[in-house]
């Protein structure tokens, strides 16, 4: 079995990624990936917004996870401030959510 490490690499539309194939001959045994290999400083930038400013940028991390990132934002302000959202906005969002999962997956 031999390993082969590949990247970090940019696929133009994704991310950077690092993935790791364990192969034996034309055969894949397994697939390692590691997608967002490329340190951004993004924690570091949070640290000096407000919570307006993060969600913009919690919103432009990735494009291809805009709304995951979004959401992920979204739900640790809730946690932080104790506060919650109006369910109905929750709704909005799960349906951006879906969206871009169907227009971002295969």
């Amino acid at each position: 079995m031999h390993e082969i490490p590949v990247g970090p690499v940019h696929a133009g539309t994704i991310e950077p990624g690092h993935f790791r194939f364990s192969i034996i001959g034309d055969r894949v045994l397994r697939l390692e990936e590691r997608l967002g290999y490329k340190h951004k400083g993004i924690e570091k930038r949070f640290e000096s917004m407000n919570i307006e400013q993060g969600a913009k940028l919690a919103g432009r991390i990735s494009g291809d996870s805009t709304v995951a990132y979004a959401w992920a934002y979204a739900q640790a302000v809730e946690s932080i401030t104790c506060t919650a959202l109006h369910p109905v906005l929750w709704l909005y969002a799960e349906c951006f959510w879906n969206l871009s999962a169907s227009t971002t997956s295969g």
